[in-house]
């Protein structure tokens, strides 16, 4: 997991998650409000459970919405971001199979 160490890692970072592109993105509420909330074994599960070298899975910080954690926001470049709240290990176990199925709406 790379560590944010400065502000220009985080500004780095936040471009590259709003940039088009061919990769898909899982980002993982990972402050303490997600983690209090189980967002560890969430992150582990998606982490575990996807093997193509095309989705990067990251944890992130606090979304300020403390209520939804843990909260798993899935960008890809084919549609808008998709997020979901109150995400607990069975339902990042749902993610991860309808993750592929995730088509462009017309």
């Amino acid at each position: 997991m790379k560590k944010i160490k400065s502000r220009n890692d985080f500004i780095k970072l936040q471009n590259e998650l709003k940039k088009p592109q061919e990769k898909t993105y899982i980002a993982v509420g990972m402050a303490t409000c997600g983690n209090s909330a189980g967002a560890g074994g969430v992150f582990d599960i998606i982490k575990n459970g996807i093997s193509d070298e095309n989705i990067k899975i990251i944890p992130v910080g606090c979304s300020g919405a403390c209520y939804a954690e843990p909260i798993v926001e899935i960008r890809k470049s084919c549609c808008k971001p998709i997020i979901y709240e109150n995400v607990d290990e069975k339902m990042a176990r749902k993610i991860i199979e309808d993750l592929y199925s995730l088509q462009p709406k017309i």
